[in-house]
């Protein structure tokens, strides 16, 4: 009898070591988890962050680009005033300016 309790406590020692391994390992894995979980967060927010910097760069670029004026029509537009008043029709170059100037 003595035998058998022994054995049963040897026993009841083995599974409890068992199960403290495995909790450990659990927890373990918990820990890394939890770190792969904050790091995905991390980059998340910085993820949003450079697009809503990228965002507002194209709008502004868009904003910008509004206002901008194509130099191949302030360049014909003063080529054919030149012309115009070369072959002095002031009165013409004059009606091209005002016309390009609305």
């Amino acid at each position: 009898e003595i035998a058998e309790a022994n054995a049963a406590r040897e026993a009841g020692a083995e599974e409890l070591r068992r199960a403290t391994e495995a909790a450990q390992a659990a927890s373990a894995r918990e820990g890394e988890h939890v770190e792969r979980y904050r790091r995905v967060e991390e980059e998340l927010r910085e993820t949003g962050a450079a697009l809503e910097a990228l965002l507002k760069e194209k709008s502004k670029h868009l904003d910008e680009r509004e206002h901008l004026v194509d130099r191949r029509l302030v360049t014909s537009t003063l080529s054919q005033c030149l012309e115009h008043i070369a072959s002095g029709q002031r009165a013409l170059a004059e009606q091209v300016l005002s016309q390009t100037l609305q």
